[in-house]
């Protein structure tokens, strides 16, 4: 995947707007206030729905997504980390 694909994914990015911050800033003030700690129920270490999935289910994105809709980096992830195609 060339260089000026990968900005292009990266530049489609859209920023969150004012509205989704102010709503997800009163929900994390009231688990806070809740529970005396952000997040309240799982450690800083489990995020479920707060991170990006590295290992990502490539067919599934080959035959519902448009070609390349994933970056090289995520095509590779197995081979270069867990040494496996």
């Amino acid at each position: 995947m060339d260089h000026q694909y990968r900005a292009g994914v990266k530049g489609s990015v859209t920023p969150y707007d004012d509205q989704f911050i102010a709503c997800l800033g009163t929900v994390a003030q009231h688990v806070f206030d809740t529970y005396g700690r952000f997040p309240g129920a799982f450690t800083t270490m489990v995020l479920p729905g707060f991170v990006q999935a590295v290992h990502l289910d490539l067919e599934f994105y080959d035959k519902h997504y448009r070609e390349s809709s994933y970056l090289d980096s995520h095509a590779n992830h197995s081979r270069r980390w867990h040494g496996r195609e």
